[in-house]
């Protein structure tokens, strides 16, 4: 008897997870790479094959993941476009009190040349100096839960780049993040991919 009630209850708790799991999905662009064999997935409406930054999207978080092995990558992704170069040296956050700097080394930070305007942008989370994965953790749930977050670009002697986090950028954080989790967390989730 309480062995049929706990499998009741099991039962119910694994579909409330493919549900939100699904939730989430819906929210995503997903595209299979055929040659890696891993996906891809953005926020919906934005481009797996690229970096979404622009002069108004300064935070992008995306996943890469192997259905066969099982493994999911969150990442994070700091940047901006815009006509003049920075050339960042470190990246800070300011949430409420909360306060995170990341210095930013010329080899974690990546540059492109785009449309008449310039691109620099650093994986947070795969920062050449040490695993920043608790700090990401923080970093991630400060952000989603904040009014405001304000993230500045700077570097010595090229000015700085301040920006507040948009509803939209916050919350495709939120739901990739919550994505991410769900697929480590319950591995048969990967069916539903």
């Amino acid at each position: 008897m309480v062995a049929d009630k706990l499998k009741l209850y099991e039962g119910r708790a694994k579909k409330a997870v493919i549900k939100e799991f699904k939730r989430l999905k819906s929210k995503m662009t997903i595209k299979y790479d055929s040659v890696d064999r891993e996906y891809t997935v953005v926020a919906k409406g934005r481009e797996t094959g690229y970096i979404n930054l622009s002069n108004s999207i300064n935070l992008e978080a995306r996943a890469q993941v192997s259905k066969r092995d099982k493994d999911t990558t969150f990442q994070l992704i700091a940047g901006f476009q815009q006509e003049d170069w920075i050339f960042t040296e470190q990246v800070a956050f300011a949430v409420g009190n909360y306060r995170e700097t990341y210095i930013i080394d010329y080899n974690d930070r990546y540059t492109q040349i785009m449309n008449g305007g310039i691109c620099e942008w650093m994986y947070l989370n795969d920062l050449e100096y040490g695993d920043l994965f608790d700090p990401i953790d923080k970093l991630v749930s400060k952000i989603t839960t904040s009014k405001k977050t304000t993230i500045r670009f700077g570097a010595k002697g090229n000015g700085t780049r301040t920006h507040i986090l948009s509803t939209s950028e916050k919350s495709n954080v939120r739901n990739m993040y919550k994505f991410c989790v769900l697929l480590n967390r319950y591995k048969y989730l990967y069916k539903y991919l």
